[in-house]
């Protein structure tokens, strides 16, 4: 992954790391945005903010974004991105476009959905629950 740094200085740059079942992965670097980006994408998308800070409007709610918020997005969930941190770094997953997704797993909630899609505190397993046990073994090259 490229560090949060070599973000360009106005709009963002996508890096595919990795095309898995259907799934790409993806690290975003978002520099100033010049104006705000509009998206109706055909896939599934969740990300996590790694570092920066970001503003998101989904489906007109404002979501003020920091390193740990993630945020799931289902297919065709209007979004804008208002405003990037120069420098901000996200991981994005993509699912395979519409028609070929399974369904989003019991207790989870899409944006737009209630409750609020409001993004869950850093360390916060999505299902709810205890926070999983940070590993003290690493590997080269993931993260």
């Amino acid at each position: 992954m490229e560090p949060p740094g070599s973000a360009p200085a106005v709009g963002e740059r996508a890096h595919v790391l990795a095309v898995v079942g259907g799934v790409t992965v993806e690290q975003v670097l978002s520099g100033r945005l010049g104006s705000p980006l509009d998206f109706d994408q055909d896939h599934d998308e969740w990300f996590v903010v790694l570092a920066g800070a970001a503003v998101l409007e989904v489906e007109g709610e404002r979501l003020d974004l920091g390193a740990g918020d993630h945020l799931f997005l289902p297919a065709h969930a209007a979004h804008r991105l208002v405003e990037t941190q120069p420098g901000t770094s996200w991981l994005t997953l993509h699912g395979p476009p519409d028609g070929h997704r399974p369904p989003t797993p019991s207790g989870h909630q899409a944006a737009g959905q209630a409750p609020s899609a409001t993004p869950l505190p850093a360390g916060t397993p999505a299902g709810g629950g205890e926070a999983p046990q940070q590993s003290t073994t690493s590997r080269a090259g993931t993260t």
